[in-house]
This record gives structure tokens, sequence and C-alpha cells, in this order.
């Protein structure tokens, strides 16, 4: 078989679904190999590499340029801090001070974001129409409830002594124990198949938002009792980051629906104004009992980020209790956002380089990140590799809103139905990576900025759609 009749059954509906179920797991991780090198993105990348051969991909698109454009960017910057800018030496002793924290780690870390990248395209190539897009919905769904099922399962098995089914396949060895503690009652956090709560939360957002968005269109009782089954779940991961994103994608959602005047099924109202009564009653019964310490430490939090003594951090907080001990997230958060943002202020147009933000945060013997894609973006590329970041995002959302905001041009009932879950959740997702520790995004990201793409290009196609 040569190379183009296999990449002909790249896009089989068998190879996608497939493909997708390695992006709802994303912990099934390439084994044998010394990086978190998700089993997913590893299949798309080679896939990529063959439909990019076979002529497939055209190599001549805004959104490919847009990619490739960010990529360069990426390496241009990693280069100068390795040729031009001379990094504190780790000190002997440092638990980090291995081969991912060489000089040359900039090279491990834009093949992170090309394995990323090269995933964005085969999704972008394979969702090519309105009934595949459905057909990702629908996954997407099914996907998402089956692993809050299993986070259930997960939940209930530790009461019981029964074994966890789906342990990490790769290098870190992941005990499901975190815990909060809310007025002395310790509750679980939920991971569902993730190696972190916070990641799980994120994943989630998208057929949260996705399951809302059928439901105020049909008002079906079964697609009501799913979307309150999984923001259930999504709130007993107790993520603040990815709790903060949704609030910011639900005003989005809102907004995006209101703006495309969405038919509301005439069953949806009761229940919508039902749960704002509720809502209003139980945290008014929440503050009033004086019960409200769990929400109020992390309001507090903000404030934290003005007043903690950061250098020294002293000004531990009282936090999670994890694996035995009782410890401050707070205070990593509040150095790596500290340090990482006046190390942008030092360097403000071209960083540090790529992957060298690390060196100059080394505390209490530490090596520390700024704890933010976003804030470690600015710190390690500067202003100029942000701007590039930002004008990549904007090239793939900017015709759907474009069409969206333009009665002329209307995107198709379908695609609305994608486009606009899709658009929240990945704004969403953008927020919780303020309070994320790594370089890149999350397999589950890149597969929704392949499908933006795609859905992009639909909306382009449309006979009715003006270029600017």
């Amino acid at each position: 078989m040569n190379l183009s009749n296999l990449a002909e059954k790249f896009d089989s509906r068998y190879v996608v679904g497939f493909v997708l179920v390695l992006f709802v797991f994303p912990g099934i991780e390439l084994p044998g190999v010394r990086v978190i090198l998700p089993l997913g993105v590893f299949v798309t990348s080679l896939m990529t590499i063959v439909l990019i051969a076979t002529g497939r991909i055209k190599l001549n698109d805004r959104f490919v340029f847009a990619l490739a454009l960010f990529a360069t960017v990426l390496t241009i910057s990693g280069l100068f801090g390795f040729i031009f800018i001379d990094v504190p030496e780790i000190p002997e002793g440092t638990v980090e001070s291995n081969w991912r924290f060489s000089r040359l780690r900039f090279i491990w870390q834009i093949g992170a974001w090309g394995v990323g990248f090269s995933s964005v395209l085969y999704f972008a190539y394979v969702f090519r129409s309105a009934r595949l897009l459905d057909k990702f919905r629908s996954i997407v769904l099914v996907g998402g409830t089956f692993v809050c099922v299993y986070a259930a399962y997960e939940l209930f098995s530790a009461w019981i002594g029964w074994p966890v089914l789906l342990p990490s396949w790769g290098i870190w060895t992941v005990d499901h124990d975190a815990v909060v503690v809310i007025d002395d009652i310790k509750v679980s956090r939920l991971y569902g198949t993730f190696a972190e709560p916070k990641e799980f939360a994120r994943f989630l957002l998208y057929p949260l938002f996705i399951a809302s968005m059928l439901w105020i269109v049909s008002g079906r009782r079964l697609i009501l009792l799913l979307t309150l089954g999984l923001f259930g779940v999504f709130v007993m991961t107790f993520s603040t980051a990815a709790i903060a994103g949704f609030v910011v994608g639900s005003a989005i959602f809102i907004g995006l629906n209101l703006a495309v005047r969405t038919h509301i099924h005439r069953k949806v109202y009761p229940f919508l104004f039902a749960g704002i009564v509720i809502g209003v009653i139980a945290v008014a019964a929440i503050f009033g009992s004086g019960r409200g310490s769990f929400i109020t430490h992390h309001i507090a939090r903000v404030d934290d980020v003005f007043t903690a003594d950061i250098t020294t951090g002293t000004d531990r907080l009282p936090g999670q209790t994890i694996r035995g001990r009782t410890f401050s997230v707070s205070v990593d958060y509040l150095i790596g956002w500290d340090r990482g943002i006046n190390l942008f202020l030092d360097y403000p147009i071209f960083g540090v380089g790529l992957g060298n933000s690390i060196y100059f945060m080394n505390i209490w013997d530490r090596l520390f990140t700024p704890f933010s894609v976003h804030i470690l973006l600015l710190a390690e590329t500067g202003i100029i590799g942000y701007t590039f970041f930002i004008f990549m995002i904007g090239i793939i959302v900017y015709p759907m809103l474009r069409s969206l905001a333009r009665r002329s041009n209307p995107l198709t009932i379908e695609n609305r139905l994608v486009a606009i879950p899709l658009i929240s959740g990945f704004a969403a997702s953008l927020v919780t990576y303020q309070m994320h520790g790594g370089a890149r995004f999350d397999p589950t990201d890149w597969l929704i900025l392949g499908v933006l793409i795609a859905v992009a290009r639909l909306t382009i196609e449309q006979p009715g759609y003006r270029r600017p």
C-alpha cells in the first residue's frame, strides 16, 4: 500500500473515532518515551506528515500560514535565547537538574508545540462537512459522559475499596487522593481519566457548553439531565481556574446566542428561571449561615496577589490536603506570576527566549515556572511572540465571529450548534491557562482548534460570506 492509498483512510469515521477516543483519554501516553507525549497527539502527528506528503493538506492556506508563522516565531525565540541570553546556572543538587532543563530545552518545547500544530492540521482536514461536525459533537458528549461516569465510579471506589481501573499509563504515578476541606469536611476532588482535576475540568468545559447549546434549542429533558450531570462533576473537580473560565465562557456563550437571536425552546424558560432563583437562594444561604469559608478563601486569593510576602513565602495559606500533608498552592502561583511578570518587564520586546524562563526562577532550591501559559509566553517570547500567539487564535476565530455578527452571512444552524459552544469553551480554556504551569496547550485544545478551523473554512465557503 502506497502513501496515497494510506492517506485516503485517515478521514474514515473509524480512524477519526479512534483518534478522538485517544484525545478523550489524554492520560494514555506513548510507552517508553521520557516525555509526556499523549498517544493521540503522536498518532495525528504521523498522519499529518503523510497527508502533507501526499498533497491532501494544502500549505497555502491562511490557517496553516497562521500556525506556521507562530511556529517560526517560537523557533526564532528559542535560537535567540540560546545565542544571546546569558542564563543563571542550575545549582548542583537541584531536583529538576536533569536533561529536560539543559540549555537545549527550547528544542523539545518547539517539538511539543509542533506536534500540537500537527494535530490541529489533522482535525482541520478531516472535519470538512457539517455532517462530520455533528458526529464530532456527539462523540464529545458521549466521551464526556463516559469520563464523568468513570469519575463517579472512582469516587465511590475510594469509599468501598474497589480498584481504580485507569491509572496513568505514562511516567507519572498518579494517586487520585486529593481532597479539599470545606468546614472541616473532606471532599474528594474528581480526576476522571486525567492526571489532575484542573485538566479534567478544562476538558469538561467543551461537553458542558455543547450540551447546554443542545438543551436551549431542543428543550429535551434528557439533555437537561446530561447538562446538570456534567456540571455537577465539573464542580466536584474544585478547580478555581476552570470555574473562573466557566464564568467567562458563559458570558460569551450568552452574548453570542443573544447576538444571533438563537431560538430558545419554550420548555427552557421555566428551568432557567428556577435555576436563577435556586442559585440566588443557595448563595445567600451559604453566606448567611457563615459556611462560606471555602468560597471566601478563593475570593481572598485574588487579594493575596497584592498583599502576600512572595519573597519569603511566609504568608502560606491553608490549602489542599494532598497525600497526607496540607500545603498552599497559592504561594507557588504567586511566586510564579510575580517572577514571570518581572521577567517580562525586564525583557519586554523579545523575552528571554523560549524555554529559558525557568533558569531565572530558582527559589528554595526549586525551579519555578510562571504557572501561567500567558505570562510564560510573555516572559519567554516577549510582546512580539505573544502578539503572534493572539494573532494565530484570531485568524481562526474571526471568520466565525464575523459571520455570526452579520445577518447577511449567517452560519447554518448546524454550524452554530458547534461554533458557539466551542468558541465559548475555548475562551474559557484560555482563562484556565492563567493557572497552568505547562508551556503549551493540552491535547483537547489542539483538537478544538482544529475543529474551529474546520468550521471557519465552512463559514468562508458559504456563498454569502464576504471576505474582509
